[in-house]
């Protein structure tokens, strides 16, 4: 009789839970065991395709494991078994260590998964890859296969598999001579199983995941396949299980884009879908179809008529007059219901040029088709658009739920002007794939598509002016907006885009554009109620009005963006979080030379703001600072080193209604003394800087500091007074305290000495961390021997940090510097490009509000000098690093563990390392390719 064995979980990685009914094994028997087939696909219908792989023949290879399963009330048992004998569609399993009882019931899935369970196998559908053109091969490895597995006498098992997903073949015919990396399916009204647990009785999937789309990878990775216009090709992708009947399936291929691994959408075919059940393949066959005229359908009845003629324009309507086209002209067209749906198609080289479309009742409409069938319907994959345009085409068609296709990538200027305004049904927008674009090309495209939740991607690199300019104003259903990632920018390219979207709550982590142009980002976003997170700006040039009320009124943004900028602009700033009345945090201004009114009425009735952004410039420009911290009723802390105020209104009523009380620091050296609403405010205390950047704490009420060790030379001056040794003092700031400002003379930085906080105050730290080693000439000092490890360990208050502008390193110079910040939003800049070893060694560790790295510009590596850098950064989701070179030791050990699950991360165009992960790019993040 045969014992029964129980094995510690150790004893092997084979086996979970009890073995009751799998047995360990005294001899190793190959000759016997377990005999499994895979079963054929047979075609819906019994319709077959004439192409070699067909789906009827897969053999077992060489490596290929099943997993047989054991489930009796609580007692469950799972073991891979092996194969012995391959190479066609049956093949012989073992197992060397257990055996199956016999007369016994157990559950067989393939693949072998030592996490699934009888009733949750593991199920994914995304990631896969098809190598060429009309092979099926790819789809071996995820063929997922479920059985229901009865022993004889012996133990043995005959095991006759069912296929669990379903397989689509895409026939078609390649629309360009081009290179694509992907073919996505996608539907507007269903959804894909792309994740879930299969129960192996029956197969039924559960889903985990769903999207309305699913993607087939072309080629190696990186790659994709080339294509010649008018190929015959073939495709297959595994699905779960779905219904697709009566939904429309749209089939876009992607193309990789130059610089990036990012694909750039190309708008391909549609058709209808089919109920996609187990074990069957559906041939999904796109040649040889009709034009894809615009078309429109209606559930019940329904009447469409053109405001004025359209040259060439005909219609046809399924079900009057045998479906006959005929000229449309201004006649009013009944559809819809009973009547069937009516076409359009057309000759004319100028699209329907100002014409409009009407309905004669509130029925919703549902479009669909390729509007370059208006143009040429026999051409149209190559039609002319150079003078095609649609102006205003459906505006104020509220019925309209679902718009025609847009491909085309030839753009005449103001092509789309307000196709779409005023569509309040229209659900989602179509795909937008050009490159180039031309004047107003989007103009008040999507205006007041208040039922529009998700914008297109926008991959245009080359802009023109108003090319953008209030395409989505008013959307007020938009809850996130496309990336805009074009460096080059247009006069007015981005006016007004998002302004009054009162639903929009995040926007793109940055604007990458460096220099600016006259009202590019005027208006962006004004009046998005809910925005509580900006883009960060990038520019460092800025235009006349570049940035003209482009937060004003986003009443929910707590914290500015980062404005680097150093050379201004007339206007530049203008009212730019003018009504932000809850922003709190205002961005550093680092210009020095200011140009007339660049800053005017800039912060107006930010009744939240309480300290006011350091104001460095020494000679001021007419009305620079004009009405920049009017009705700001908070603001209690200014400091502005101007020495020259006499510029014609530079400071008129700059600070009308702030504060009754607060600080104003003053530069030494200035000698004018005006007060009140155009100097400094009546009854504010006056402190007095030299200028120099020291490191400066900040805190709305009482707080204090203290260093854990002395760190010699290091001085303290609380409120601009004067300057004591720190030692191991605790020190109060803050509140009626005022500011704490640090400076030292120490070569070798604070050396270890770590900062603590009382609990619960939030602390603003500013200034350059150069003048802890020479205060005098921290802007030349050698920085070589300069650590500053453990200085902001732990200090969950601390919400910003000092500049960190030094390019010489010393080794472990930042370790662990600010571990734990749980608080801080944004990192300094880094811009060393000559690391040290370990010199940013755990530096954000744990620092769980920190959304983006700062740029890391070195291409060149050091022994540990990124190792745990970003380790348990939750939040982080944006990373720029330039290395070519990673090859040092454990320079990138868990450097990115534990940070979000999506995200960006742009690396070295000419970078040929490729390794994801917590040791390299975090695995789900897009990858995105710059030269600089």
């Amino acid at each position: 009789m045969k014992t029964k064995l129980f094995l510690l979980a150790a004893a092997t990685a084979l086996l979970a839970g009890c073995t009751d009914e799998l047995e360990r094994q005294s001899s190793y028997a190959p000759e016997g065991g377990l005999q499994a087939t895979i079963p054929a696909y047979p075609f819906d219908d019994g319709t077959r395709v004439s192409i070699s792989n067909d789906l009827q023949t897969f053999t077992w290879s060489n490596n290929d494991q099943i997993g047989l399963y054991y489930l009796d009330g609580d007692i469950t048992a799972h073991a891979g078994f092996g194969i012995v004998t391959g190479g066609s569609t049956t093949g012989t399993f073992t197992n060397s260590a257990f055996y199956l009882h016999p007369s016994s019931t157990y559950y067989g899935f393939y693949p072998f998964n030592e996490s699934a369970t009888v009733n949750e196998a593991p199920v994914d559908f995304t990631g896969q890859r098809q190598i060429e053109s009309g092979s099926a091969a790819h789809l071996g490895a995820m063929n997922y296969m479920y059985s229901v597995v009865n022993t004889d006498t012996e133990g043995d098992a005959q095991i006759y598999f069912q296929n669990l997903g379903s397989v689509m073949v895409i026939r078609l015919i390649a629309p360009a001579t081009d290179k694509y990396s992907s073919l996505e399916i996608r539907s507007n009204d269903a959804q894909f199983i792309t994740k879930g647990n299969a129960s192996m009785t029956d197969g039924t999937v559960t889903p985990t995941e769903t999207s309305n789309s699913i993607s087939l990878y072309l080629g190696f990775i990186g790659d994709g396949i080339s294509m010649t216009k008018g190929d015959l090709l073939t495709f297959y992708l595994l699905t779960a299980p779905v219904d697709l009947s009566g939904k429309t399936l749209y089939f876009v291929f992607h193309k990789p884009k130059e610089g990036t691994l990012t694909p750039t959408p190309l708008p391909f075919a549609n058709m209808t879908g089919k109920n996609m059940l187990p074990g069957r393949a559906y041939l999904y066959d796109l040649t040889n179809r009709e034009a894809p005229y615009v078309t429109f359908g209606a559930s019940d009845e329904q009447t469409l008529q053109m405001t004025q003629e359209v040259s060439s324009l005909e219609y046809s309507v399924a079900g009057v007059n045998g479906g006959k086209w005929t000229v449309l002209g201004t006649n009013s067209v009944t559809f819809g219901g009973s009547h069937g749906s009516v076409r359009l198609r057309g000759k004319s080289a100028v699209g329907t040029n100002l014409a409009q479309i009407t309905f004669g009742n509130n029925t919703p409409v549902a479009c669909s088709g390729d509007i370059r069938t208006l143009v040429d319907y026999e051409n149209y994959d190559t039609a002319d658009m150079s003078d095609a345009n649609f102006i205003y085409l459906f505006k104020g068609c509220t019925q309209l739920t679902t718009p025609p296709d847009l491909p085309s990538m030839q753009l005449r200027i103001s092509c789309y002007y307000g196709m779409f305004q005023g569509c309040t049904s229209l659900t989602y927008a179509p795909a937008l794939p050009a490159t180039e674009l031309t004047e107003s090309c989007y103009r008040n495209m999507f205006y007041g598509c208040s039922s529009l939740t998700e914008g297109p991607v926008l991959p245009a690199t080359t802009l023109a002016e108003s090319c953008y300019s209030s395409m989505f104003n008013s959307c007020t259903g938009l809850t996130s907006v496309p990336d805009l990632n074009a460096t080059t920018l247009a006069p007015y390219c981005y006016y007004s885009m998002f302004a009054s979207c009162t639903n929009l709550t995040y926007a793109q982590d940055e604007l990458p554009a460096m220099v600016l142009a006259e009202n590019c980002y005027a208006g962006m976003f004004n009046g998005c109620t809910k925005l509580i997170e900006a883009p960060q700006l990038k520019a460092t040039t800025m235009a006349e009005r570049s940035c003209f009320g482009m937060f004003q009124s986003c009443t929910a943004l707590l914290e500015a963006p980062e404005l680097p900028a150093t050379t201004l602009a007339s206007e530049c700033y203008l009212q730019m979080f003018a009504n932000c009345t809850n922003l709190c945090k205002a961005p550093e201004l680092p210009a020095t030379t200011l140009a007339d009114a660049c800053y005017v009425f800039m912060f107006y009735n930010c009744t939240s703001l309480e300290t006011a952004p350091d104001l460095p410039a020494l000679v001021l420009a007419p009305g620079c600072y004009a009405n920049m911290f009017y009705k700001c009723t908070s603001l209690s802390y200014i400091e502005m080193l101007a020495t020259d105020i006499s510029a014609e209104d530079c400071l008129y009523n700059w600070v009308g209604n702030v504060s009754s009380t607060g600080t104003f620091v003053k530069n030494a050296a200035a000698t004018w003394n005006e007060t009140g609403v155009s100097g400094i405010p009546d009854g504010w205390t006056v402190v007095y800087t030299d200028g120099t950047p020291y490191v400066t704490f900040k805190a709305a009420t009482s707080q204090t500091l203290q260093m854990s060790g002395e760190v010699p030379t290091l001085e303290y001056s609380l409120n601009g007074g004067a300057w004591a040794t720190l030692g191991t003092n605790t020190v109060p700031f803050g509140g009626s305290h005022g500011d704490l400002r640090l400076r030292g003379k120490s070569a070798t930085g604070t050396n270890g000495v770590q900062i603590s906080f009382a609990r619960g105050i939030p602390v603003q730290c500013r200034g350059d961390i150069r003048t802890l080693i020479d205060y005098e000439n921290y802007a030349t000092v050698n920085t070589s021997q300069a650590v500053f490890i453990n200085l902001f360990n732990g200090c969950l208050q601390l919400t910003s940090a000092p500049d960190l502008p030094s390019t010489q390193l010393a080794p472990l110079c930042y370790l662990l510097m600010f571990n734990a910040c749980q608080s801080l939003t944004a990192a300094p800049e880094l811009p060393a490009t000559t690391l040290a070893e370990g010199c940013y060694r755990s530096m954000f560790s744990y620092c769980s509000s920190l959304a983006a790295a700062p740029e890391l510009p070195a291409t060149t590596l050091a022994q540990s000098c990124y190792n745990a850098m970003f380790q348990n950064c939750t939040k982080l989701n944006y990373i720029k690093m330039m290395a070519t070179d990673i090859n040092a030791q454990m320079c990138l050990e868990n450097w990115t563990s534990g940070v979000a699950s999506t995200g960006t991360f742009v690396m070295n165009a000419g970078a040929t390392w490729e390794v994801y992960g917590a040791n390299g790019i975090p695995t789900g993040w897009a990858v995105q390719r710059a030269n600089e």
